[in-house]
């Protein structure tokens, strides 16, 4: 097996911020993650002299092939040439700049690629793919048989379409990293997928071009498993991490996170339950998890608040009536005014009434939805019949037609009386006023039951239980009642801060709604009529306690880590106690280890026993090298290995469990001793 990192930047240019190259840097990469062939790759720039210091440098250590990454297609495309040709590739790169000359950032066409690279057959050739640019199907298809194997963005991902097989090339993954940036890669704080893994033993570059379009590995062994670390790879199943402090535990479980995209991976960090277990972001959190179903409960009221703001409030109900009678009064005062223009009978003239809406339209659609049907036309034929059906539909559609014109002709017959009327207005005798008191009455009757309605919903009333059903010893219950605080009721609304609603939960109904449609903005005013709390309770009906919330919040992250590749939990055992790890989270963990891979880091003995692992890790630290260390193997094995060191299994995991032999025979001895 041979592990390859074919895309490497060892010089800024115009498509990466600058960075000066570390030497140091790439050589430590090379040494501690056990590569054997790399190839320099800078963007549309190839360097001879650098590359031959570097391939110098690295002699004996891994190969070094020249390549450039080159903006093509609408993508970036990797061409990597064998050791001897590092001249030819430079001659080309020449004259790639000589074309991106005048615009820098200008894609080039497949015909000009292959112009300038005109050996372009005999290169390892590998586009982006599901990796910024990414290349597009089309453009690939064009490259056809030149394409050695595609780049992603993440292990994860390349092992994934390497699995489906889809593409016809094989996918990889590299570091794309700039040996240079910065310290953090020494220091041990970047997390970066290393490479991939090819079956054979050559470093020649027909022998890796060869082994790349046979299928390349994820891991050293050959296996399906995830290779995070040189030698060490994750199992399908539960994974358990053992260490004392600062062993790199934590480290560990971030590198695993980087070989795979965001979106695959659900990560609980360390302290993180207990943090989200604390009483105001606990309820915080519940109420965002039921947001959308306080919105979907209140959106029935949603209509009735629309209409109650389009009949205005008290203030403008009233208005409306006074100028209605002072119109009326104004009238009757000048009737005796007779004159040619009042003795028009448009003069008195009150608009048409328009129709009622029927539900014709709606029986035109169903009618027109049973003949298309094709999936139940045998029942539709049997009952109804379709010659029926299209009889119906023309007497549908004529009646359709004739409610049309109806509607069209009131609203033109409407619009003259209107017109007539405003010509008609040089009369000395006013027009008569629209009739206005039953609308006023009606909107006075909508306005009082809306009020009634609302000091129902203002009675505290439980409105959902579940019983359990999600959290099998607690409860989540929802209520409704009045809101509490004048901010409450701005924060549901979205309100900005020049909205002023101070005292508005001391009003009376009809005055709360009145305050609220008076708001003006495009606000969801039903959010504002009253609140939605949500709580948890115990089986004795009482408020959780601290511990009690941090298990629903683990419990509630691992229902939502069902369904991603990778499951990663750091140090979950803090607040909780050994039965409910037992009983609760070790079941649980194995049922969501069916279909993920779990990686548990913990020093817990009752989740290092009881979670049954397919497979352990000890995470060491030597305190006079500076150095970490990892054993690993089965828990089934007798012993734990790091390359050709072992330890015996039971010594490694007592002594991280169960705080070493001696505390674990005092335990023994004691327990014994009770029952006799």
């Amino acid at each position: 097996m041979l592990k390859i990192d074919l895309h490497i930047h060892t010089m800024p240019t115009a498509w990466e911020e600058s960075f000066e190259f570390s030497l140091e840097q790439l050589e430590q990469h090379v040494s501690e993650q056990r590569i054997d062939a790399i190839a320099i790759t800078n963007h549309n720039t190839f360097d001879l002299e650098q590359y031959e210091e570097i391939r110098e440098a690295l002699a004996g250590k891994c190969a070094v092939f020249p390549g450039v990454e080159v903006s093509a297609l609408k993508s970036h495309i990797l061409i990597i040439d064998s050791e001897d040709n590092a001249r030819r590739l430079k001659d080309s790169c020449e004259q790639l700049n000589a074309a991106l000359r005048d615009d820098v950032s200008r894609s080039l066409e497949n015909h000009e690629l292959q112009s300038i690279f005109p050996w372009i057959g005999d290169a390892i050739v590998i586009p982006h793919y599901q990796k910024d640019p990414g290349i597009s199907q089309e453009s690939l298809a064009k490259l056809g048989q030149l394409v050695t194997a595609v780049e992603t963005s993440s292990l994860g991902k390349a092992r994934r379409l390497s699995k489906q097989g889809q593409i016809g090339h094989p996918a990889v993954c590299f570091t794309d990293y700039r040996f240079g940036v910065d310290e953090a890669l020494i220091a041990g704080e970047r997390y970066r997928p290393t490479g991939v893994f090819l079956t054979t033993d050559s470093v020649s570059f027909g022998a890796i071009k060869s082994g790349i379009k046979d299928g390349v590995r994820f891991s050293s062994d050959g296996s399906e498993d995830i290779e995070f670390a040189p030698g060490l790879t994750l199992v399908k199943g539960v994974n358990l991490i053992l260490g004392r402090r600062s062993t790199g535990k934590s480290y560990t479980l971030k590198r695993v996170a980087a070989l795979f995209e965001e979106s695959d991976v659900y990560h609980i960090t360390q302290g993180e339950l207990v943090n989200e277990g604390l009483e105001d972001a606990f309820y915080n959190n519940l109420g965002q998890r039921f947001s959308g179903a306080r919105r979907s409960y209140m959106s029935r009221l949603r209509p009735l608040m629309s209409e109650a703001k389009h009949n205005g409030n008290a203030a403008a109900r009233s208005r409306a009536i006074r100028d209605y009678l002072k119109s009326l009064k104004s009238y009757a005062e000048s009737s005796s005014q007779s004159d040619c223009y009042s003795r028009c009978a448009l003069h008195h003239a009150v608009s048409l009434e328009k129709p009622k809406s029927t539900d014709t339209a709606e029986l035109i659609d169903a009618t027109k939805l049973l003949l298309k049907s094709s999936d139940n036309a045998d029942l539709v034929e049997k009952h109804v019949g379709r010659e029926r059906l299209c009889c119906l539909l023309k007497s549908l559609v004529e009646r359709s037609t004739n409610e049309a014109k109806q509607e069209e002709c009131i609203e033109l017959s409407n619009k003259v009386i209107k017109r007539v009327r405003q010509s008609l207005k040089v009369s000395a005798v006013d027009v008569y006023p629209e009739p206005y008191l039953c609308e006023a009455f009606e909107k006075e009757a909508y306005s009082r039951r809306l009020s009634e309605l609302l000091d129902l919903c203002w009675t505290p009333k439980l409105v959902a239980d579940d019983g359990g059903a999600a959290f099998s010893d607690y409860s989540i219950k929802v209520s409704r009642c009045k809101f509490a605080k004048a901010n409450d009721v701005k924060a549901v609304l979205g309100a900005d801060a020049s909205v002023q609603l101070g005292g508005i939960t001391n009003k009376k109904s009809q005055e709360y709604i009145d305050r609220l449609i008076s708001l003006q903005g495009d606000m969801d005013l039903s959010l504002g009529l009253f609140d939605i709390k949500v709580r948890m309770e115990d089986e004795k009906g009482a408020a959780l306690s601290g511990g009690q919330r941090t298990e629903c919040v683990f419990v509630g992250k691992l229902n939502e880590a069902y369904g991603k590749s990778v499951v990663l939990i750091d140090e979950p055992e803090s607040s909780f106690d050994n039965p409910f790890l037992s009983k609760t989270i070790a079941g649980r963990i194995r049922e969501l280890a069916k279909s993920s891979t779990v990686v548990v880091a913990t020093h817990n003995q009752v989740l290092g026993f009881d979670l049954k692992p397919d497979k352990v890790f000890v995470a060491r630290f030597d305190r006079d090298t500076g150095r970490y260390s990892m054993l690993s193997g089965s828990p089934h094995d007798r012993m734990l290995t790091a390359g050709e060191y072992g330890e015996s299994t039971s010594d490694a995991m007592l002594e991280i469990l169960e705080a070493g032999k001696v505390s674990y025979d005092n335990r023994r001895a004691y327990y014994g001793g009770l029952g006799q």
